[in-house]
Parts: C-alpha cells; sequence; structure tokens
C-alpha cells in the first residue's frame, strides 16, 4: 500500500524547525512519500518535496480573518491533490500538518486492513451550528482518504471554497454528504494528544508517554501554547524516541 502524506506547511522560522523534525524521518518508510504544501510563504523551493502555490495567498504576518486562513489551507490541499494525483500511483492519501509527529512504518501496518475505496478516516471532532445541531467531522491533522476520494474532489469541482466552513470541516461535509461516505473513526484510538503543556522536562515527559506505551499509537499531536520551548522539545524527544534521530533546537528563534 502506498500513501500520500500532504503536510500543510507555512514558511516561518518556528514552522522551519518542525519541518527540519519532519526531514529526519519523512523518508524512513519506502510506502510513503511525503510533500510540503505552501503557498505564497514559501519564496523559493528549499527542498525537493516542497509542493509550491505562488498563487495562493497565506497571509503570514498580515491581517486576515479565521476564514481567509482557513480557505487558504483549503486551496492548498485542493491544489495538492491535483498535484499528486497526476505523478503517483498510489492508494491512500493523509492529509496532515508540520506540528503532528508520525510513526510512519506503525502506520503503515493499519494500512492493510484499510478499504482501498471509498474510505475515509482521522480523529473525529464535532462542531455545534447556531442552531443548535451538531456534526461530526475528521480532524485536519489526520484525515486519511482512499484515492477515488481524491478524485472526486478533482472531477467534481465542489463549492467548498465557497462555504463558510473551516478547511477540514469543509472536506468532511464534501465526503460525508455529497459523497455518501461515511466517516470512520481510530478505534481503538491511534493519536496521542499532547496539549495544555506549560514546560518542558525530559524526565516528566518520558513518563507522561508511559501511558501511550501499550497503546497503537501512530502519531502524535503537539499543539500547546509555547511552540518554542514546549511543542519544538517534545518533538524532538518523540523523534529520538521512535527514530533514534534528532537536531539541535536554538535557544531563541
Amino acid at each position: 500500500m502506498t500513501t500520500i502524506v500532504l503536510v500543510i506547511a507555512t514558511d516561518t522560522p518556528i514552522y522551519k524547525l518542525f519541518k527540519d523534525i519532519w526531514l529526519q524521518y519523512y523518508n524512513i518508510s519506502p510506502y510513503f512519500k511525503v510533500h510540503f504544501v505552501y503557498g505564497d510563504s514559501l519564496k523559493t523551493k528549499s527542498h525537493p518535496n516542497d509542493i509550491h502555490f505562488p498563487h495562493i495567498k497565506e497571509y503570514v504576518g498580515e491581517p486576515a480573518t479565521k476564514l481567509q486562513r482557513e480557505h487558504s489551507m483549503l486551496e492548498k490541499t485542493l491544489e495538492a491533490f491535483r498535484f499528486i494525483d497526476q505523478l503517483y500511483n498510489y492508494n491512500f492519501v493523509i492529509r496532515t500538518n508540520l506540528t503532528t509527529f508520525w510513526d510512519l512504518p506503525k502506520h503503515h501496518i493499519l494500512t492493510r486492513n484499510f478499504p482501498t475505496t471509498k474510505f475515509a478516516i482521522g480523529t473525529m471532532r464535532n462542531i455545534v451550528s447556531k442552531e443548535g445541531t451538531s456534526e461530526n467531522y475528521i480532524s485536519g491533522t489526520d484525515l486519511i482518504i482512499t484515492r477515488d476520494l481524491v478524485k472526486n474532489f478533482i472531477i467534481d469541482k465542489p463549492d467548498i471554497m465557497t462555504k463558510p466552513y473551516s478547511e477540514d470541516f469543509s472536506l468532511s461535509h464534501f465526503i460525508k454528504h455529497d459523497r455518501g461516505i461515511e466517516l470512520q473513526e481510530f478505534i481503538p484510538k491511534t493519536q496521542a494528544v499532547l496539549e495544555n503543556y506549560t514546560n518542558y522536562d525530559p524526565d516528566t515527559f518520558e513518563q507522561l508517554l508511559k501511558q501511550y506505551k501499550n497503546l497503537y499509537i501512530t502519531h502524535y499531536r503537539i499543539k500547546n501554547k509555547d511552540r518554542i520551548n514546549v511543542d519544538l522539545p517534545i518533538a524532538n524527544h518523540l523523534l529520538k524516541m521512535i527514530y533514534n534521530k534528532s537536531i539541535s533546537l536554538p535557544t531563541n528563534i
């Protein structure tokens, strides 16, 4: 099974460091092809696996509404679908981001049991409308879909760019309502959520990771307020633990 990993990226100093962590393991498995997807923040391609869409505005350092930023990510995702579908023969696409850390060899084992058509899976979230109705959707950290659904996005050209939705909700809404595909959730959960940390201590963090020891965790969502002093060291810790690699982290950016 071949999987294309689309990492939605922005070219800023902090995210360059998260990309450096990705670059330590992005090619560790022959079953995955990883691409970093940029809009106008990337001035020149810095890596052969960069996908660059300079016409897509990312609003880096500029004022923008939440919807503008969501549509920017959505446009990058849809453009990337078109790009990779012309290049590769593949089974699945993962839509993820720079701050989610993946154990790719472990994830590959899971894909052996995935259907190869009409299939979408990930970590489920829920949104409640102003009218009080709720709807589940798959998080943008780990949306996984089969190639036929990628082609649906390309061929059908859905009008999701005109909707006032977040990027991940838009993708899920199309799959669920326009294509009639039931969204699946990892059961048991394969995502570890590393949030609400105010500092990073290696020994303490090592103890915290033991709660996942007997679980089949394939990826880690890292999202804390302090990206530099907490999130980057956590990602580097996982890099050492899973791949026995590390990068040098700056004391300031």
